[in-house]
């Protein structure tokens, strides 16, 4: 099981955090080389999950008109359903 590691790496330029997700999570960006707000959001939140802190409690959207909800909610079928519920919670709450 790779998925759930955590790694640390302590550089002159920070503190680098690696993380093995879900092989099914992975998707390559939509479009360029990284990922769009949609996905990176649900990354966001599945990633504080997974090291055990609700990301609702973390973040807040300053910008919700960024935020494609078309895209996203094609998106979030990807992700487990406590993804789901964080994404509404920081979407509807924000």
């Amino acid at each position: 099981k790779r998925h759930g590691r955590l790694r640390r790496r302590e550089t002159p330029a920070g503190t680098f955090t690696f993380f093995c997700i879900k092989k099914g999570l992975y998707n390559f960006p939509e479009s360029g080389s990284i990922a769009g707000p949609e996905r990176a959001l649900c990354d966001y939140i599945y990633i504080s999950r997974c090291m055990g802190t609700p990301a609702e409690m973390l973040v807040t959207i300053s910008n919700k008109k960024k935020i494609n909800k078309k895209i996203l909610n094609n998106i979030e079928k990807d992700y487990t359903k406590t993804v789901r519920i964080g994404l509404k919670k920081i979407i509807l709450d924000n």
